[in-house]
């Protein structure tokens, strides 16, 4: 599978990359990750010991009439 990082954003713990090439792209005509990472609630002390990670999916199948299955299946 070949990626592409689209964004790296240090301050705001986020990294978006797009997939660019691979057998899934038989399947989709486009795909991309989003994953953030924040400190969990309740860490107020900020010593780390505790973080929230968000991940999300976006993506577009290639085919409607083909069986795809969806990204998180």
């Amino acid at each position: 599978m070949k990626q592409r990082i689209e964004l790296v954003d240090e301050a705001n713990k986020t990294l978006i990359y797009n997939v660019i090439g691979g057998n899934i792209m038989k399947y989709y005509k486009s795909y991309k990750s989003i994953t953030s990472v924040s400190d969990k609630q309740g860490d107020s002390d900020g010593d780390g010991d505790g973080a929230l990670v968000k991940c999300r999916v976006e993506f577009e199948k290639a085919a409607v009439e083909q069986q795809v299955p969806d990204p998180n299946s």
